[in-house]
């Protein structure tokens, strides 16, 4: 039988155990403690595990509130409360149970936001910035810092928002440790896949669990079962907003022109867009959007095979020559 799991970290001590405050070693630790995962990142550093990531242009600092502070400065329980007049520099405070606030200060990686260059105004300057830069928090966060914020911020440990990342395995060397979720693979907002990926983790270690396979075995078959599906998807979520405003312009005639394959082509596979939601893997979702980059390519490249031969008839060789190559590389590039 499987012990129930404890559900804290305090302290990775080596790959044999983990140090839990109570006692151990134990002989599985399960890591899903989100994006900026110290399980994940031990074994990074530890060993030289690759972890690809995509990072974020601000960094934050948690900020917690006590109820007495909460309610001197009137904040509201049944409120998650903003304050922000720019992406740059960010209060966001979320309510807990026992009247309490926990929350994070986030800051932008470079410019006057930047947390060293926040650090450097010193007491008044920070006030000031506070003042004019989020009105209406000065008060508050000076209250939740004993009086003194500019010292809590000068003390405090920094984190970097991650934008995506995923390791190279999700299990470490001896396989006493296995990596859930966003610590194991931090999913970019485009496709809003980032909770169906922890679920599905979730599910599927469960099935493990529940066919008896070993305990030590139970990281390296989760890696096993799960990391060509996740992979896909984290590719895929990576790419599937284009960065120009030609790249957008394609997508969208892309979209429209399948969705009229679909209803007007007996027998047309479903598009990739309503697999998304449903319960095709991960792999065929990708898959099926390749055949659609093709069949798209083919049919654009296509239409001007038309104007080319009316080129080619009326004389105007250099045009028609220049129609003729722009749609052999696209018709070249689509079946490749």
């Amino acid at each position: 039988m499987y012990r129930r799991l404890q559900l804290f970290v305090v302290q990775v001590k080596d790959d044999h155990g983990v140090g839990m405050g109570l006692g151990g070693p134990w002989a599985l630790l399960i890591g899903a403690d989100g994006s900026g995962s110290p399980v994940r990142n031990w074994i990074v550093d530890h060993q030289a595990l690759a972890f690809s990531q995509s990072p974020a242009n601000s960094e934050f600092f948690v900020i917690e509130v006590s109820k007495q502070v909460a309610d001197k400065n009137e904040l509201s329980l049944s409120h998650q409360h903003f304050w922000g007049q720019s992406r740059s520099l960010i209060l966001v405070l979320v309510p807990n149970v026992d009247g309490s606030f926990c929350g994070i200060f986030s800051m932008s990686v470079s410019g006057p936001h930047s947390y060293q260059r926040i650090k450097d105004l010193g007491t008044d300057g920070i006030n000031q910035l506070l003042e004019q830069d989020i009105p209406g928090t000065r008060q508050l966060l000076n209250d939740a810092c004993d009086g003194d914020f500019f010292k809590y911020l000068s003390e405090a440990q920094v984190y970097k928002w991650t934008r995506d990342g995923l390791v190279e395995r999700f299990h470490s060397d001896k396989g006493r440790v296995v990596l859930l979720g966003d610590a194991a693979h931090c999913m970019s907002s485009e496709l809003s896949q980032g909770c169906n990926c922890a679920m599905e983790d979730c599910s599927v270690m469960d099935d493990i669990i529940s066919e008896g396979i070993p305990v030590e075995k139970l990281a390296a078959e989760f890696s096993r079962r799960r990391y060509r599906e996740v992979s896909s998807i984290f590719e895929f979520a990576r790419k599937a907003v284009p960065t120009s405003k030609s790249g957008l312009v394609w997508l969208l005639v892309q979209s429209l022109m399948i969705e009229m394959l679909f209803k007007l082509v007996p027998g047309w596979p479903k598009p990739w867009r309503h697999m998304l939601f449903g319960r095709e893997p991960y792999t065929v979702i990708v898959e099926r959007k390749m055949f659609e980059n093709k069949v798209c390519s083919i049919l654009a490249t296509g239409t001007l095979a038309g104007p080319s031969a009316l080129l080619l008839g009326s004389g105007y060789l250099p045009a028609a020559g220049v129609i003729v190559l722009i749609w052999t590389l696209g018709f070249v590039g689509a079946l490749w």
